[in-house]
């Protein structure tokens, strides 16, 4: 069964890849870092997020918009995992969207070959 809390290490092939640096900025962060309800459905080995199960648990409305902009991030392919940019954009607290400012810097980063972050 996978850990109950975010990994003390993650593969490297998988840090190589903006996607997963993405997703995985924003899921080991608060509030998810130790959330089963998260890692429940992340299997590192096998380099695998079930973002519909972990979309299927229960989120206040700021965790589930976080969680579908990190679904988004990583290319999951589900309608709920599409993200509202405007209601994002207002949905959460400063310190999330800091932290979701972040994980798309990240994203950018391996898609563009930007310097930034």
């Amino acid at each position: 069964m996978p850990a109950a809390r975010a990994p003390d290490t993650v593969p490297d092939h998988l840090l190589a890849d903006s996607a997963w640096q993405a997703a995985l900025h924003l899921l080991t962060a608060d509030p998810f870092a130790h959330d089963r309800r998260v890692w429940a459905h992340v299997d590192l080995d096998q380099g695998l997020i079930d973002f519909d199960a972990i979309l299927a648990e229960s989120w206040s409305s700021g965790e589930r918009r976080l969680l579908g902009a990190a679904a988004s991030l990583f290319g999951a392919e589900r309608p709920t995992g599409l993200v509202d940019l405007t209601e994002l954009a207002g949905g959460v607290d400063d310190s999330n969207w800091r932290l979701l400012l972040g994980a798309l810097a990240l994203r950018r980063a391996g898609m563009c070959d930007s310097a930034w972050p």
